[in-house]
């Protein structure tokens, strides 16, 4: 992956040189020109384990995501720069130029994608409600006749898909928390009937609570047929194509596959590479 290295410099040389002929408004060369001449790629995050976490004892992030980030940073000739922001205002920051890139297992959706412009997917996540085992809940109908609440996090693709139709929750009501441990609690409660999110959150929060009647059911309206990628700023098109060349070569390489194993991600969030263990 060497190569991104060349194509970076000759992106910076050539928006340098002006032989794009664009203004400074439309010259997305810019942002990568600016990486290479900062030796810093700016990173925005958000919590999200285990692609995102803080370690409780050092402060310092840690997870898929951040290792992925580093790789990336490495593979341009630059350092990474964390900016640990909340779901709800990450891609606000991203317009905002507060980074350059978002890389938080984020999930690519038409909403988002009208924002911000996305990689190709670099892994896929399946999306599934939470309740509470001891409860007379067997299927998403259940909760859909029923008058009870569903957590979600604010800003998350599972809240956005269910907040852009509510209908979906037939009578039931949508209830927006900040972080994921907090919706999770709300069914564990009882404050909320169920709590929609990926299938790699709920399973973590389930494992944390081994003595709480926990277990998961299909949302049919939820999915990650899109799967999950990185988000950068519209038309930075020479920095989405750096990004996409780094994570075919993750996939080609098998070093995604590394990662999820590091940090225990199912096998089945993996997109395999075409030439991987040949």
């Amino acid at each position: 992956m060497k190569l991104i290295v060349s194509f970076l410099w000759a992106v910076a040389l050539t928006a340098a040189s002006g032989l794009f002929g664009l203004t400074p408004a439309s010259a997305d060369g810019d942002v990568v020109s600016r990486i290479v001449s900062n030796k810093v790629l700016r990173v925005g995050v958000a919590e999200y384990p285990p692609f995102v976490m803080k370690d409780t004892q050092t402060g310092e992030l840690k997870g898929f995501e951040i290792d992925a980030a580093n790789k990336l940073a490495d593979e341009m000739g630059v350092k990474a720069e964390f900016h640990n922001m909340a779901w709800g205002t990450i891609i606000a920051g991203l317009q905002a130029d507060q980074y350059d890139v978002i890389m938080s297992g984020m999930g690519r959706s038409i909403q988002r994608s009208m924002s911000v412009d996305f990689t190709d997917p670099s892994v896929s996540l399946v999306d599934v409600a939470m309740v509470r085992s001891d409860r007379d809940i067997s299927d998403w109908a259940d909760i859909a006749k029923g008058t009870g609440s569903v957590a979600a996090v604010l800003g998350g693709l599972p809240y956005l898909k269910a907040d852009n139709d509510r209908s979906q929750l037939g009578t039931a009501s949508l209830t927006p928390f900040k972080e994921l441990a907090l919706a999770g609690n709300a069914v564990i409660s009882g404050q909320a009937q169920a709590w929609i999110e990926d299938v790699v959150s709920i399973g973590n929060f389930i494992n944390a609570h081994p003595d709480i009647p926990l277990k998961t059911i299909p949302v049919p309206f939820l999915g990650r047929e899109a799967g999950n990628g990185y988000a950068v700023r519209k038309g930075d098109m020479e920095l989405l194509n750096v990004l996409n060349i780094f994570i075919n070569g993750m996939q080609e390489s098998g070093e995604y596959r590394k990662l999820a194993a590091k940090w225990k991600l199912p096998e089945q969030v993996l997109i395999p590479g075409r030439l991987e263990g040949k």
